[in-house]
């Protein structure tokens, strides 16, 4: 835990929230994500009484206009409720109203120094595994060539494929040269 203010503003570029309650810069957001809502609303195409239906359905009911107008405080499950019945991804809706970062969290790049380590050894165990798992695709599809090719000679020896296909180039031609030596022979 950090004790100093100065501390905290050394590690991370985030302003601390004051006692007395939101930034201005939050507020603000919070107002993007409100009119974001409205306008999604609208273009999704269902009336704010069919949106406050819907859900009621799933007992996520809502009072939409007084939430929409801001007389009612936006909570994170109001944005998941209504963007689930709008058919938005809650992602794509944070990302809308806050913008993708242009860099990772300072938070978020320290726990990823943390586990490269460990995932490091993960990753190439995975590594091989897919490039295992490709060669034995492979050997698979060459195995399936293979017992094909045998089904065709054992057809062609039994007398069930047509001339046409003994005279061909290739393993089945050999075949046939060594099936007219037996058959000269008997």
């Amino acid at each position: 835990m950090l004790t100093s203010a100065g501390t905290a503003a050394r590690i991370s570029p985030f302003k601390p929230v004051p006692a007395g309650g939101a930034t201005e810069a939050t507020q603000v957001t919070v107002e993007r994500a409100r009119k974001t809502l409205c306008e999604l609303i609208e273009l999704s195409g269902l009336s704010r009484r069919e949106v406050e239906r819907r859900l009621l359905e799933t007992d996520a009911g809502t009072d939409l206009g007084r939430l929409l107008s801001g007389r009612l405080e936006l909570k994170l499950r109001h944005v998941l409720d209504i963007t689930r019945v709008i058919e938005v991804h809650p992602l794509e809706f944070v990302a809308m109203v806050c913008g993708r970062p242009r860099q990772r969290s300072p938070l978020l790049q320290r726990v990823g120094a943390l586990f490269a380590a460990v995932d490091g050894g993960r990753q190439a165990a995975r590594s091989e595994a897919v490039a295992d798992g490709e060669a034995l695709e492979q050997l698979g599809k060459r195995l399936a060539a293979v017992v094909r090719m045998a089904e065709e000679m054992l057809a062609e020896l039994r007398g069930i494929a047509p001339a046409a296909v003994r005279s061909a180039p290739g393993p089945q031609a050999a075949l046939s040269a060594t099936q007219g030596n037996t058959e000269e022979q008997a």
